[in-house]
């Protein structure tokens, strides 16, 4: 679905060629695909104020270079995703705060309509391929999560679905089996904004 941005070099000093080249590496456009969850997908443009950051696969909280970063070509970013019934940023809270700090208002987006189980899911899977990939530490935690979806899963299907391996995912399950898993989220709203409320059809 997104079209791969090209950054040329014509014209521009020293640091600014490495700047890009950095901003090229960390977004990899080349590597963004559409999972099927979003293949029909409604594309829509809105207003930054009305997105909710609660991101419970970063536990790490935002990286301030990677935005910043992303701030210098925030125009050329693709849609990030959003869960409609919630309207909670699911994949694209970094895109948001640099869209902000560029001193944008609207951003475009693509609506998910599912549960929050199947919108956490979601969540880790379009987090752990281009742009800034969840850490070792993150998806162990976004695995405890997501057994207390899916009790039900195996072993097996939770590592493909995570990206960890049996073992690791058996010995989390073991865990959270022996301790009631707690589960920290941060549920932050964006700065209020002046533009019309109305969703604008990107």
């Amino acid at each position: 679905m997104f079209e791969p941005t090209r950054w040329t070099t014509r014209g521009i000093g020293a640091f600014d060629r490495l700047r890009e080249r950095f901003v090229y590496w960390l977004l990899r456009p080349g590597e963004v695909t559409t999972p099927p969850e979003l293949a029909d997908a409604e594309l829509v443009r809105i207003p930054l104020y009305r997105l909710r950051i609660d991101n419970p696969v970063r536990i790490s909280g935002e990286n301030a270079r990677y935005i910043d970063a992303l701030a210098e070509v925030a125009a050329a970013l693709p849609p990030v995703v959003v869960h409609r019934p919630s309207m909670t940023v699911i994949d694209g809270a970094h895109r948001v705060r640099a869209a902000q700090s560029a001193g944008g208002q609207w951003i475009d987006a693509l609506y998910f309509d599912g549960d929050d189980a199947q919108a956490f899911l979601l969540a880790v899977r379009l987090n752990t391929g281009p742009g800034l990939p969840l850490s070792a530490a993150e998806r162990k935690a976004a695995a405890a999560r997501a057994l207390s979806y899916f009790p039900d899963w195996s072993n097996r299907m939770l590592a493909e679905e995570i990206g960890l391996s049996e073992r690791t995912v058996a010995s989390i399950r073991k865990r959270s089996a022996a301790k009631p898993l707690r589960i920290r989220t941060e549920h932050r709203s964006l700065p209020a904004r002046t533009a019309d409320d109305d969703f604008v059809p990107a």
